[in-house]
């Protein structure tokens, strides 16, 4: 069932709320034309494969035993 309604957005600074009222039994919400711009973008997976380079060399480096 596809149900086109109105949504009401409140903003808050930089943030933004957007609040939608559906009926009960309501499963799924699809939203659709819009953006999302990611915070880190590439400079996250840079740093997530520095740090485990990282890690690897130090673990060859020491040997860490019980």
């Amino acid at each position: 069932m596809v149900l086109k309604k109105t949504a009401t957005s409140t903003a808050f600074g930089n943030d933004r709320v957007i609040t939608v009222v559906t009926p009960n039994g309501t499963n799924q919400v699809e939203i659709t034309g819009i953006q999302a711009t990611p915070e880190f973008g590439s400079l996250a997976g840079f740093v997530s494969a520095i740090s485990i380079i990282c890690v690897v060399l130090v673990s060859r480096k020491f040997h860490f035993q019980k």
